[in-house]
């Protein structure tokens, strides 16, 4: 995108705010994006409110409110709206109890213990996109606004209810890219390309190293161990075949390991019942997120990961820590810590 086109899409975009009668602090002539952070508008936290995402705004913001174009963590349209006192309570409350806890990248057991805690509190249920949940960001069922306020409204179908609050430090993961980055310093294809040959990784040829398994004569349900690429830089890889996968629209660098017979009938199982369409990123509701952690206890006996952002199509997550319990494999005791991952590939 060039300099001009930036220029006219912001113009473009402040003209259609304020069309909406969203207000902005943009003087007139001036041109910048006009989200502003949350502690500039004068938004006492927690705080409810009814938020659209920048690129999800309706045709036209229900009247009688006053809208601001806010910045927290990702761009939004938003109106506060006040509480009951007993929401409020309850809202404090809730502040209190996942204080530091890590929402911004919740684990399913995070988010269900979110959802009892909103029932609890606050009489209200969970969203079930889990992909609404962000850094002080935490969602509420549309359907259960009226009982958290004396003023609700109706609400466009892109609406959703917020509980805002205050963001965070920058994560760990953040800091192990900002390291990557520091340690390898060229471009993204240049660091891909070294750290393969570094560590022997399996690749494709040509510009695109990662190939589907049955390039390299594989072929799944698959238990595999995987390593973040951006952490290659500062992890010595295990002398054994490691491959460039790219699997259901992500890309892997992986190695395959055998499960002992036992576990390698239940994961079989989990891999009939969740197939290769079942988790599309998008599509999975908390309901099915909870019910695959209860599944995979009752199955295999093991837990889910922790890195539910990496639970995807034809890829069921298992935290690392149970390795032992399924493969009989030396790795499995032998790697820890940040950027490992593994998964049953279907």
């Amino acid at each position: 995108m060039t300099d001009v086109e930036w220029i006219e899409g912001v113009r473009g975009h402040l003209a259609e705010l304020e069309a909406m009668g969203v207000r902005h602090r943009v003087a007139p002539g001036e041109i910048r994006v006009p989200y502003e952070p949350l502690s500039s508008c004068g938004i006492d936290l927690p705080a409810l409110v009814v938020a659209f995402g920048a690129g999800r705004l309706p045709g036209r913001l229900p009247a009688g409110r006053e809208w601001l174009a806010v910045d927290h963590g990702e761009q939004l349209v938003l109106t506060v709206l006040r509480p009951t006192p007993q929401a409020e309570e309850g809202m404090r409350r809730l502040r209190e109890r996942y204080a530091g806890s890590g929402l911004a990248r919740p684990t399913i057991d995070q988010l269900a213990d979110y959802r009892d805690g909103l029932r609890e509190l606050l009489g209200v249920d969970c969203e079930q996109d889990r992909t609404t949940f962000g850094e002080g960001c935490c969602p509420v069922r549309p359907s259960d606004l009226a009982a958290l306020t004396d003023h609700p409204f109706d609400l466009p179908e892109s609406a959703r209810v917020l509980i805002l609050d205050t963001l965070g430090a920058p994560q760990p993961y953040e800091a192990a890219d900002r390291e990557a980055d520091e340690h390898w310093p060229c471009g993204y294809d240049e660091l891909i390309a070294a750290a393969f040959r570094h560590h022997g990784v399996r690749r494709g040829p040509g510009a695109e190293p990662f190939r589907a398994l049955r390039y390299y004569g594989l072929k799944g349900p698959l238990l595999v161990l995987c390593v973040d690429y951006g952490y290659l830089a500062s992890t010595r890889l295990p002398d054994r075949d490691w491959y460039a996968v790219r699997h259901r629209g992500d890309v892997l660098v992986l190695t395959v390991l055998e499960p002992t017979p036992e576990a390698a009938e239940e994961l079989a199982r989990l891999a009939a019942e969740y197939p290769k369409k079942r988790f599309r990123r998008r599509a999975v509701s908390l309901d099915d997120l909870v019910a695959y952690r209860d599944r995979l206890r009752e199955l295999a006996g093991v837990e889910v990961s922790d890195g539910l952002a990496r639970l995807g199509e034809g890829r069921c997550p298992i935290d690392l820590g149970e390795l032992p319990r399924l493969t009989a494999d030396p790795l499995a005791g032998a790697v820890h810590g940040e950027g490992w991952e593994v998964f049953v590939l279907v």
